[in-house]
């Protein structure tokens, strides 16, 4: 008698285990799946609309804000450019650096004489 009323215990507890996993993972998928689908669908109606732009016009991705260029840079203009204010910039560094490693050495060069002149006398006196 006990064997039978454990095993349906067991049984119940099985199914109702299974019920919440089917129900967690029924919700779970529902929540994945609804952005999937939109996104599919989107992909799928989208058109290309583009229209060629005549010279001289620049416009953004919302194809909204068409207008005239007043000025069209290459990108290997821009790119001299600032390899050219990269190097002036480093050239600046490497000065400033030698200046500031200058003043330094002048700041510090008392000190390293007079801490030679201890460090001989007391060699001397060693002899």
């Amino acid at each position: 008698m006990q064997r039978s009323h454990r095993s349906k215990l067991l049984k119940n507890r099985l199914k109702i285990i299974l019920f919440v996993f089917v129900a967690v993972t029924t919700i779970a998928l529902t929540v994945i799946a609804r952005p999937v689908a939109h996104l599919t669908l989107t992909a799928w109606s989208a058109r290309d609309h583009r229209q060629p732009l005549p010279p001289g016009t620049v416009n953004d991705a919302s194809h909204l804000n068409r207008q005239l260029s007043k000025l069209i840079v290459s990108l290997e203009l821009l790119r001299c450019y600032y390899s050219l204010y990269l190097e002036m910039l480093y050239v600046k560094v490497r000065r400033w650096r030698s200046q500031l490693h200058t003043i330094l050495w002048v700041m510090v060069s008392p000190w390293r004489s007079g801490r030679a002149k201890r460090q001989n006398r007391t060699s001397s006196q060693k002899l």
